[in-house]
């Protein structure tokens, strides 16, 4: 698959190579959309056209969760690194566009694509919804839970208008009523070692979400989780069902309450105390 969609891209003038697509699509944070997820539609096609495939590739190489506007600047990306003709420029650009269609049209590269993207939609098996939902879960950590059933819920009525599959309608009602089982770990991190991550490969398998509270320790100074991110991929904290918070100077309830988006009782007054603030004796 990748010599043929190397050459593809070869072809048609792309200037990213296939191994930059891979690093756009394997970014820690990616845990449905990811290069497996654009292989398997690149795999279902019955139709092997040069736009077709080269649109899949760009359709979610920066998607991220709170960006609605990702196509479009999937579009520009794609717009900018590719040197063929316009008119197969323009070819792309429109089934780029063609992924927030339910449902395809007359034409029959934007109905093929339409066809793979979809084709969860028309399961009728729920245990099968139920993984898939699961999946794509993980994939919007970034959101609070109130914010992500919004979004999810309107989607999976959109959906049923288009497919009429009533386990659709099953699978959001499910969203609707769930409680969501939140883990929060707050600390200061400084330094992030195999006990905090022992500890959070745990919290994963007990919680569907487990927000970190980043925070000062006001004996410490020096390096945090967002830094052995990057530093210390080994760990494997990006693949984790995890939302990062930082906490800097702010009352830590206040801060889960924006992060979990569920109300959370303070104390009367609005000032907390310093021991009180998150990191204040962390571990």
């Amino acid at each position: 698959m990748d010599k043929l969609l190397n050459d593809i891209l070869k072809k048609r003038k792309v200037k990213l190579s296939l191994d930059d697509i891979k690093s756009y699509y394997n970014k820690q944070y990616r845990y449905f959309y990811d290069y497996d997820y654009v292989i398997d539609l690149i795999e279902k096609l019955k139709i092997k056209d040069d736009a077709l495939i080269i649109a899949i590739l760009f359709s979610k190489i920066l998607f991220y969760p709170s960006d609605k506007d990702y196509l479009d600047k999937c579009v520009k990306l794609f717009d900018i690194n590719c040197e063929d003709e316009n008119s197969f420029k323009k070819k792309v650009i429109k089934l780029i566009k063609a992924n927030r269609l339910f449902v395809g049209n007359n034409d029959e590269l934007t109905s093929e694509l339409v066809r793979v993207n979809t084709e969860i939609l028309y399961n009728e098996w729920i245990i099968d919804l139920l993984e898939w939902e699961g999946k794509v879960f993980k994939e919007f950590q970034v959101l609070s839970i109130p914010e992500y059933k919004k979004r999810r819920i309107k989607y999976l009525n959109n959906a049923y208008k288009a497919t009429k599959n009533q386990s659709l309608i099953e699978l959001r009602d499910i969203i609707k009523s769930k409680r969501y089982k939140i883990g929060f770990y707050p600390g200061s991190f400084n330094p992030f070692h195999i006990g905090h991550y022992n500890i959070l490969t745990k919290a994963e398998k007990a919680f569907d979400k487990v927000v970190i509270g980043i925070g000062i320790n006001f004996e410490k100074c020096g390096r945090c989780l967002n830094d052995l991110r990057q530093n210390s991929p080994h760990l494997g904290i990006g693949q984790m069902n995890l939302a990062v918070n930082n906490f800097d100077k702010l009352v830590f309830l206040s801060r889960i309450n924006d992060a979990v988006g569920e109300p959370i009782q303070r104390k009367d007054n609005d000032e907390i105390s310093k021991d009180e603030r998150i990191g204040k004796g962390a571990p």
